[in-house]
């Protein structure tokens, strides 16, 4: 016999304790179904699971300042080539240098064959009058900068980065 039969005897309402069925009865077998069925189909708000997710994840190192931050402190260039195709749709292509801070065009030249050496000539070219040059200069992966770009950058006292693949929000043009 349950607590709760037991309790609703002893105040004397006999008809009604045999009305409540024992937990183990089949009485409460459609219950525990009908529960069942309805756990299934709760449903949780996506912010909801944000708000305790970030709750119970480690705070965040700040050892560090992070990418934007970066930019933001620092004297930051960037360049690129740009792809374009004159009237008889040969390729064109214009390299750009950037100033990350201020989105001034500092350099820009256009050839149809790039090479590495035209690229580090470019480079050389952009410095040779500038007395404030950015002293970081961000560039992707691509074959065309090579070796001697980053020799004449380090001649001139410009730090290289590379951005890392996969990852468009460390690209300051884009």
């Amino acid at each position: 016999m349950s607590f709760r039969a037991r309790h609703v005897r002893s105040t004397r309402e006999e008809p009604l304790a045999r009305e409540i069925p024992e937990p183990s009865s089949r009485a409460y077998t459609p219950r525990l179904e009908c529960i069942a069925k309805a756990s299934e189909t709760i449903r949780v708000a996506k912010r909801s699971v944000q708000k305790y997710m970030r709750q119970a994840r480690p705070p965040t190192r700040s050892d560090g300042q992070g990418w934007r931050t970066f930019l933001r402190n620092h004297s930051v260039g960037a360049c690129d080539f740009l792809q374009t195709y004159d009237i008889r749709f040969r390729p064109i292509f214009a390299f750009v240098i950037v100033d990350v801070n201020t989105k001034r065009v500092v350099h820009i030249a256009a050839t149809r064959a790039p090479t590495q050496e035209w690229t580090a000539q470019q480079l050389r070219n952009a410095t040779a009058f500038c007395t404030e040059f950015p002293r970081f200069i961000i560039r992707d992966n691509d074959a065309k900068f090579g070796s001697g770009f980053d020799r004449v950058a380090d001649g001139v006292g410009i730090r290289v980065i590379r951005t890392a693949i996969h990852a468009p929000l460390m690209y300051a043009l884009g």
